[in-house]
């Protein structure tokens, strides 16, 4: 619907959405293996692009962990998600920092390593990611949907789909 619009035509749109619901099969979204609730738990809040790219990012470098972070990674999620390469990596580093300034330790434990003061450091675009999604292959490994989840990614950054 184009901004601005008549309140009529919004109604109109609204009741017929009403009447019209879609069904249950187009309103579950495909799986992605758990990185929404991963992300959930560290404190990345939804409302930010870097939480979107974060849920692109994690499954394709668990796919293709050897691979370039910013020559490969961060390209193939800007062409999934129809935006500049730089937009994905301060995004997601935004992201990184909104939940870093709000953690909760015990989490963040959890996923990165204490130094040997038992503090958690901030950990680097590429860190988070490599990490989570090494995180994310020991679930699947332990739930035995590793075939599954690794099936459904594209083969490699640079075969994302358009």
């Amino acid at each position: 619907m184009r901004k601005p619009c008549s309140v009529s035509a919004l109604a109109a749109r609204v009741s017929d959405m009403l009447r019209n619901p879609p069904a249950a099969e187009e309103r579950v979204k495909a799986p992605d293996g758990g990185v929404r609730e991963l992300l959930m738990a560290l404190g990345i809040p939804g409302k930010l692009r870097g939480n979107t790219y974060l849920r692109c990012a994690i499954p394709l470098f668990a796919r293709d962990p050897l691979q370039s972070v910013t020559k490969s990674l961060y390209p193939a999620v800007a062409k999934c998600c129809g935006c500049e390469t730089s937009h994905v990596e301060r995004s997601i580093r935004s992201a990184i920092d909104a939940a870093w300034q709000k953690r909760d330790e015990n989490i963040w434990k959890l996923y990165f390593p204490a130094d040997e003061t038992g503090t958690v450091k901030r950990p680097t675009n590429g860190a988070f990611i490599a990490r989570l999604a090494q995180s994310l292959e020991r679930e699947w490994e332990e739930t035995g949907k590793a075939a599954e989840n690794i099936q459904n990614m594209p083969d490699s950054a640079e075969n994302v789909r358009e």
